[in-house]
């Protein structure tokens, strides 16, 4: 929980790169901490890594599916890397 609140913590700084590493060491320790990886993706959809961010959320889906947050976002995403790869 530690690594998620500095996560956290440097997000609300928009220091995204460092708030990643943060969410990363957090899921290090416990990987099926699903708010770790919420908050992962949506540092990885401020530095507009629609991508990545998508596939964090997949995870979180596959750990808690009914995960509203991860669902909403995911097929936000879904979307969004559709239409640009239409491009």
């Amino acid at each position: 929980m530690l690594y998620n609140a500095l996560g956290f913590s440097y997000f609300a700084q928009e220091q995204y790169d460092l708030a990643i590493r943060q969410y990363k060491e957090a899921l290090k320790l416990d990987p099926s901490y699903v708010t770790a990886f919420n908050n992962l993706g949506h540092a990885y959809e401020r530095k507009q890594l629609a991508t990545q961010a998508l596939e964090v959320y997949e995870q979180a889906l596959t750990l808690d599916p009914n995960n509203s947050t991860a669902k909403r976002r995911a097929e936000s995403l879904q979307k969004r890397v559709v239409q640009s790869a239409q491009r």
